[in-house]
């Protein structure tokens, strides 16, 4: 079913900043064709590189270079596809997680990570979603719960919840605060693998 991803921004001893995502959705292998990368640019400059579906508006993740990266875990299975629809067509302005995400990068005047923390809490979207945002040093690194008129949680770098160390934060598609179900607890593997990596040098061999 949807909403089954899962995404974290971590720091290495070092102080380098890691943003990863894990897109599981369950998509048949002829669609997963159409998902490609791709750079944005304007006057002949790339202004952000990001991930997409050919045909879609929207980015699924993206990365402003010397800025900050973005990721997108659907929340509470991304709500009901009633509102969401009522939503996108009574709201004025309102736009898709994805859209509003676009829109940031694109901007010209957001080219930091506070700035694009408080740029992506803000403005109507049309489903709640949760915004993984990172910068580029420590503790650049937010959870964003995203309702629909704006940010209803959030959980930075240095929040010790739900078993996590003060090095990453990270979400599947559950509030921090609350307990996941037993059917589809992720955040526990989640916090128990990278707190195995706690002190570790990973990336820098790469």
């Amino acid at each position: 079913g949807p909403g089954m991803c899962t995404s974290f921004v971590a720091s290495n001893p070092a102080g380098v900043i890691y943003h990863g995502r894990n897109l599981d959705w369950n998509l048949q292998d002829s669609l997963k064709e159409f998902i490609i990368n791709v750079d944005y640019t304007r006057e002949g400059r790339v202004v952000f590189q990001g991930t997409t579906i050919v045909g879609f508006v929207g980015i699924l993740h993206a990365v402003k270079e010397k800025g900050f990266a973005w990721s997108m875990d659907a929340r509470r299975k991304g709500g009901s596809i009633l509102f969401n629809a009522l939503e996108a067509m009574m709201a004025s302005g309102a736009r898709t997680p994805e859209q509003h995400a676009r829109a940031v990068f694109e901007s010209a005047d957001i080219t930091t990570y506070d700035a694009a923390v408080s740029a992506l809490g803000s403005h109507s979207i049309v489903n709640p979603a949760y915004f993984i945002v990172s910068g580029t040093k420590v503790p650049e690194g937010t959870v964003l719960a995203r309702s629909r008129e704006g940010v209803a949680k959030h959980w930075d770098m240095r929040d010790t919840v739900a078993g996590q160390q003060t090095w990453y934060v990270g979400v599947t598609n559950y509030d921090l605060d609350h307990q996941p179900p037993p059917s589809d607890d992720r955040s526990t593997p989640l916090a128990e693998h990278l707190n195995a990596m706690a002190g570790q040098d990973f990336g820098e061999s790469e």
